[in-house]
C-alpha cells in the first residue's frame, strides 16, 4: 500500500468510533473567568471531525479524478460512500504526476536553512499527493487527540531557545505509559526525547547524542 493509502484506511478505520463519539455529550469542566454556557447535548468535536472526514474524502476523490479523467466525481453522503471515495482517492493518487524536483527552504540573507547535521531543509512538496497526504494525518492526529481517544498529545511550545540552531522553535508532547516525552525543533528539526532526572527536573537526551 502507498503512504496515502495507509493513511487513508486508518482514518476510514475511525468513522465507527465518531459515530458513537459524536452522540455522547462532552463531560469535560473548563474553569476560567468566561460568560457561563450550555454545552451542546453531543460531542461537538466528534461531530465536527465526522463531518470533515467525509468532506475530505470527497474533496480528495473530486480533485485526483478530476486532475487523471478531466471529470468531477459525485457522491452520495452516506458513509459507505465516503469508505468508497477515500479507496478510489488513493488509486487515482497512483496516476497523478510525481513530485517535483525538491526545493530548500532559505533564510532572509538567501543561504539555505540547515537542520541539526547541517543537511538542507527541504521546503513541503506541492504535489497533489503529497498535499492530501498531510490533509489527511492533520484530520487523523485530530481525531486521536479526542479526550475520548486520547491516542496523542498535543506539541506545546517550550520557553527555550533550541540549543543546535538558537532559535526559539522548540515544541514539546507529553507521552503516555511511561515513555519519555518527545521534544523538536521547527527550525532546524532536530529531534529528542525528555529524560526524567533523578537530581534534577530532568534532562533532553538529542537524536545527535548531546545532553542538554
Amino acid at each position: 500500500m502507498t503512504a496515502l493509502a495507509d493513511a487513508c484506511a486508518e482514518l476510514r478505520g475511525w468513522l465507527p468510533y465518531l459515530r458513537v463519539l459524536r452522540a455522547q455529550p462532552d463531560t469535560s469542566t473548563v474553569t476560567g473567568r468566561s460568560q457561563p454556557s450550555s454545552r451542546p447535548p453531543w460531542n461537538a468535536a466528534a461531530d465536527e471531525l465526522w463531518f470533515d472526514i467525509h468532506a475530505l474524502a470527497r474533496h480528495l476523490e473530486a480533485a485526483y479524478r478530476t486532475a487523471v479523467t478531466g471529470r468531477p466525481a459525485v457522491r452520495g453522503g452516506s458513509d459507505r460512500n465516503t469508505l468508497a471515495a477515500y479507496a478510489a482517492a488513493a488509486r487515482l493518487a497512483e496516476a497523478l504526476p510525481g513530485c517535483p524536483a525538491a526545493e530548500y527552504k532559505r533564510k532572509a540573507d538567501g543561504t539555505y536553512e540547515t537542520d541539526a547535521k547541517g543537511n538542507r531543509i527541504p521546503k513541503p512538496c506541492s504535489c497533489a499527493r503529497c498535499d492530501g497526504i498531510r490533509q489527511v494525518a492533520r484530520c487523523r492526529h485530530a481525531v486521536r487527540l479526542l479526550p475520548a481517544i486520547d491516542e496523542e498529545q498535543p506539541w506545546r511550545k517550550m520557553p527555550r531557545p533550541c540549543p543546535h540552531c538558537g532559535r526559539a522553535m522548540l515544541r514539546y508532547r507529553e507521552r503516555d505509559y511511561g515513555q519519555a516525552g518527545q521534544v523538536t525543533c521547527l527550525g532546524c528539526r532536530a529531534e529528542g526525547r525528555i529524560m526524567p532526572g533523578t537530581v534534577s527536573g530532568g534532562y533532553i537526551e538529542w537524536a545527535d547524542g548531546t545532553i542538554t
